[in-house]
């Protein structure tokens, strides 16, 4: 965890989830391991699409780890990452998605 919150301070978004993910095989019912790979998850979701510059598989790992964030949390999903799931299933473009995104943000 110490290293996890190192990689976290140092804004390596991708380096502490992969420590995450390896702490959670040691100790999958961990709840603060689950927690904090949401949380690490939505950040770095968060920053995929923002940037303008990422490409369809960045951004559609990226809802999918939204939405593996969402199964780590003990919340409901929130109505308006439902609702960007919805119209992304539905052909709702990418692009028209991150700018609905980085408009609206998925927090309810």
């Amino acid at each position: 965890m110490y290293v996890a919150r190192a990689y976290y301070k140092c804004s390596k978004l991708r380096e502490c989830k992969q420590t995450l993910l390896k702490a959670r095989h040691v100790s999958p019912s961990d709840t603060v391991i689950l927690y904090n790979i949401a949380l690490v998850q939505q950040k770095l979701a968060t920053s995929i699409l923002k940037d303008e510059k990422s490409n369809l598989k960045t951004v559609l790992e990226a809802v999918e780890g939204l939405q593996l964030a969402q199964r780590y949390s003990d919340r409901p999903a929130s109505p308006m990452l439902l609702a960007l799931l919805s119209l992304l299933s539905s052909g709702f473009g990418v692009r028209e998605y991150c700018y609905l995104y980085c408009q609206v943000g998925l927090a309810s």
